[in-house]
């Protein structure tokens, strides 16, 4: 899991779209979707509740997002 992957997890959050956070972060969809399911996979959960429309954070994901924001923090740094 890359410090990129977890800042995909804070803009998904953020926006409620992978799309929309591809685009923040300047990249493809596709891409942002993969990082996405990089941490899901890595964690062996679902971050996100997944409907037509849009996603939203799930109990895993409200728990996880804390640890995203200080380790992308720290990236930054």
């Amino acid at each position: 899991m890359l410090l990129e992957d977890l800042n995909v997890v804070l803009k998904v959050a953020e926006f409620r779209s992978i799309t929309a956070a591809a685009a923040s972060l300047d990249m493809r969809t596709a891409t942002a979707s993969a990082a996405l399911k990089r941490v899901e996979s890595s964690l062996g959960v679902d971050l996100f509740v997944r409907t037509t429309r849009h996603l939203r954070l799930s109990a895993a994901g409200e728990r996880y997002l804390p640890h995203c924001q200080r380790n992308a923090n720290l990236g930054a740094g």
